[in-house]
């Protein structure tokens, strides 16, 4: 019965648009709210112990630092939820903000307010696990040219906008 629905929702629904952004361009992530993801970094091992206090074996934890800005093109004022905001990569590695890293940063509110024509800019921080997506390969070839492409998504349907970060 569960593989009858299951093809029954494949078919009333198509598969999302999908629309690569390259990297530094801006594009739309929500109602009259523009994106642009700024730069990106790996946070060394070290910084994630001392910083922000991991005591957990971190040979198995890896995290990113990816600054974006977010431009309000419209004529009101509105809320935008950076939290929305998920890193996805092409082995099918799927995250949430992880908000206790974004503490000692420009921490990503909850709620961002933003006035007509104004822009701000936050980091958004976020933590990859060994063995949940990853094989070894790509795991040792994380933030190497040959590793995995990681981007941002703020929705996946009927439109699935990719900010690519690498």
């Amino acid at each position: 019965m569960c593989i009858v629905r299951i093809v029954y929702v494949n078919n009333k629904y198509p598969k999302p648009e999908i629309v690569n952004v390259k990297s530094g361009d801006t594009d739309i992530v929500e109602n009259n709210i523009e994106m642009r993801v700024l730069s990106a970094r790996i946070i060394p091992e070290n910084e994630l112990k001392s910083k922000y206090y991991y005591e957990e074996d971190l040979k198995s934890t890896k995290a990113v630092s990816i600054k974006a800005c977010f431009t309000n093109t419209g004529d009101v004022d509105v809320t935008f939820y950076p939290y929305n905001v998920h890193i996805e990569s092409d082995s099918h590695f799927h995250n949430a903000l992880n908000m206790q890293l974004a503490e000692l940063e420009e921490k990503p509110p909850l709620n961002m307010e933003l006035t007509s024509g104004e822009t701000k800019t936050c980091f958004l921080d976020y933590t990859m696990y060994k063995n949940v997506n990853f094989t070894d390969e790509a795991w040792k070839n994380i933030g190497k040219e040959k590793g995995p492409t990681f981007f941002l998504v703020d929705g996946l349907y009927p439109v699935k906008r990719c900010f690519m970060i690498r």
